[in-house]
């Protein structure tokens, strides 16, 4: 979150964010590992209601992660919103990867929904986007579950794996001077990083 001092600063970084000129990154820990292990998915999303909960989706939907979903992509095409995330695997151990997303555009969940559905990798402890079609607990490798001291009937209390730990806003305001603004990763997040032996850096 952000928090600006006068309406000229919020009217400017406004700007930025509809011309894509702001770099986020995020950090996160998912599921598996990603193939390939560094690129650039641009799928659009749609918000659709899946048995009485509105979750974001792939448009036209994938089913199987290979065959398009043909009876509502019309549908969904029309009101769908460009989404565009690149990422690339930091390193992977005991069924699970640390991996740096960067958004380039800002749609609802969208690098959520971009790991699981397009790459089929989900955050770890994101239970909402873990399947397609329903709302069920994540499913973990053994030696995962084993490293996190869980079993799989208690996975639903993993918390979510995914932080927001870095932001550039180039030529900002007055003195036109690029802004770095970094956040120390969660609690969890280090945690988990630690209890996995994933190398911070590639």
């Amino acid at each position: 979150m952000l928090v600006l001092s006068t309406p000229e600063a919020e009217k400017r970084l406004r700007e930025l964010m509809q011309e894509h000129k702001i770099i986020k990154q995020y950090m996160t820990i998912v599921r598996g590992s990603p193939q390939p292990t560094e690129g650039e998915i641009n799928i659009p999303i749609v918000e659709r209601n899946v048995r009485g909960t509105y979750k974001m989706m792939l448009s036209p939907a994938y089913n199987d992660l290979t065959k398009l979903v043909m009876p509502k992509a019309k549908r969904d095409h029309v009101n769908s919103s460009r989404a565009i995330t690149k990422y690339r695997v930091i390193d992977s151990n005991y069924g699970v990867s640390l991996v740096e997303c960067q958004p380039v555009t800002g749609v609802k969940h969208q690098i959520r929904t971009h790991l699981a559905h397009a790459l089929g990798t989900p955050i770890l402890g994101d239970h909402k986007y873990s399947h397609y079609a329903k709302l069920a607990p994540q499913k973990l490798q053994f030696a995962t579950l084993k490293k996190l001291g869980v079993r799989q009937a208690k996975v639903r209390t993993v918390p979510m794996c995914l932080h927001s730990y870095s932001i550039a806003i180039p030529n900002f305001l007055h003195h036109q001077q690029n802004l770095f603004i970094r956040a120390r990763l969660s609690h969890h997040l280090r945690y988990f990083i630690q209890c996995f032996r994933l190398r911070m850096i590639k």
